[in-house]
């Protein structure tokens, strides 16, 4: 399964292109990722590509906090992080 198609890439907005700290409550949530043995949810606003990264932008969510914080991280095929469920 691929878990960000070509086509969602397309449709995400570029890093920081649209991003306003002083809006964040109002950002538009274009994915999430569920990591089902930690629960950590992460909610993608944003996203580009970075030479062979994919770097993605946005809010995630775990059992440990009540309340939800930033992120960024990117993916390569050389080092695939933990599997992801869309």
């Amino acid at each position: 399964m691929e878990l960000l198609p070509d086509e969602l890439r397309r449709q995400l907005p570029l890093i920081r292109k649209q991003h306003n700290h002083a809006d964040e409550d109002l950002c538009m949530i274009s994915v999430k990722f569920f990591t089902p043995r930690s629960g950590v949810s992460f909610y993608v606003v944003e996203g580009e590509q970075r030479q062979t990264d994919y770097v993605f932008w946005g809010f995630l969510v775990t059992p440990q906090f009540n309340f939800p914080s930033r992120f960024q991280t990117c993916s390569t095929a050389a080092n695939p992080p933990e599997p992801l469920t869309p």
